[in-house]
């Protein structure tokens, strides 16, 4: 399961379940329509739980069933002894499984750039004289310096 819903494979084909649920019921799905819970359990596939809607609709429908909260609302703020953080988090327990800095596949930096990054910026230069310098755009060093990427190497 991903994200609650229940995936099916043959020969590397993936399909998330309700929708497979829904064409063996009803038909082919019209394209860029979803497959919507009116239970509101992903990984139900009975038909009469299912319909069809747009992004848009399957969004409205969640306000209207008050989920998909936000900010003060949300569960995060309603229940924050549940928020696991620092060494409870699951990055934490299972830092072998989250590459981080350079060993993720595709980064542009090393630890030793992002060192350099923090340090130069420290000084006074500019983040766009930053981001020439390293050829990365101005968002990935302005969150290199405010620590909200790298922040292992902090």
């Amino acid at each position: 399961m991903r994200g609650g819903y229940g995936f099916i494979s043959n020969k590397g084909d993936s399909r998330v379940v309700h929708r497979v649920s829904w064409e063996l019921t009803f038909g082919p799905i019209t394209e860029g329509m979803k497959v919507c819970h009116s239970c509101d359990n992903p990984p139900c596939v009975r038909p009469t739980h299912l319909f069809l809607g747009s992004q848009a609709e399957n969004l409205s429908d969640m306000r209207q069933k008050g989920r998909g909260r936000s900010g003060d609302d949300h569960w995060t703020h309603r229940n924050p002894e549940k928020v696991k953080r620092g060494a409870d988090h699951w990055t934490s327990r299972k830092s072998g499984r989250s590459p981080r800095g350079e060993a993720v596949k595709g980064s542009k930096l090393t630890d030793d750039q992002v060192r350099e990054i923090r340090r130069l910026r420290a000084e006074g230069v500019l983040l766009k004289d930053l981001a020439a310098r390293f050829h990365v755009a101005i968002g990935t060093v302005h969150f290199i310096v405010t620590g909200q990427t790298w922040r292992h190497l902090l």
